[in-house]
Formats: structure tokens, sequence, C-alpha cells
């Protein structure tokens, strides 16, 4: 009676794991996920991004999200940023919006954006 027992507990585990295991095959469609302004073709990566960040600014990146572009924005010709989040060593917070395509800085604010900039670090085309 055991090694009946034992052979229907086994077979329950391996139908539950491979129901499991069929569940995450396919992930959900973008609109479903709530990542639909995920990034498009023609979009620097993410890590490029965080790299361009702080390679011009003196701290630390808590976040990227990509977002559309304001109103504004789309005016210029641009379609997606992304908005970044930087701490600098004063713990300041820097709220970034870089345009996505070409990794221009759209907008930074922050407190004392001068201290948190890191000296000599300017593309042409930028408008900070």
């Amino acid at each position: 009676m055991a090694p009946r027992v034992l052979a229907t507990a086994l077979l329950i585990a391996l139908a539950t794991l491979a129901g499991t295991a069929f569940t995450f095959m396919a992930p959900p469609p973008l609109a479903q996920t709530g990542l639909a302004g995920a990034p498009e073709a023609g979009a620097i990566p993410m890590h490029l991004a965080v790299l361009r960040a702080q390679d011009r600014f003196i701290g630390r990146v808590l976040d990227i999200a990509p977002r559309p572009a304001t109103p504004a924005e789309s005016e210029v010709g641009i379609a997606l940023v992304y908005r970044l989040r930087m701490v600098t060593p004063r713990r300041d917070v820097l709220d970034i919006r870089m345009d996505a395509r070409t990794g221009r800085f759209v907008d930074v604010r922050g407190p004392d954006l001068a201290a948190a900039r890191r000296p000599g670090r300017r593309r042409a085309g930028d408008r900070h």
C-alpha cells in the first residue's frame, strides 16, 4: 500500500511541476504586464543610458523607466524618453529625462545641479 501512495504523490508532484513550467514558457503580452511603454527598436539599451547618466553626474542611479514623450518633447521629434532618478553623495535626488533614441539629456531637475555634475562632461546638442 505504501508504494501506491508514494507513486500517487510522485505523479501529483510531477503534474504540478509540469503545469508550472508551461505557465512560465510564454510571457504575457506587454499590454498585460504594464510594460506597454517598453523601449522600442532604435532605443539605446537602458544600461547604456545609466552609464551615460553616471558619466555626467556624480551619484548612483536609483531607477530607470521608459516614458512617452511630453507634448513639448514630441514637438522637437522625441518619441520616447528614459526617466532616471539618481541620488548624489549629498543625498539629493536628480530627476533626469533622456532621449531614448539618441541618449541626449532633455531635462534634468534637482537641487544644486552644479555640485552633482562631473566637470567637463557635455556633448554638443545637450540641453543640460
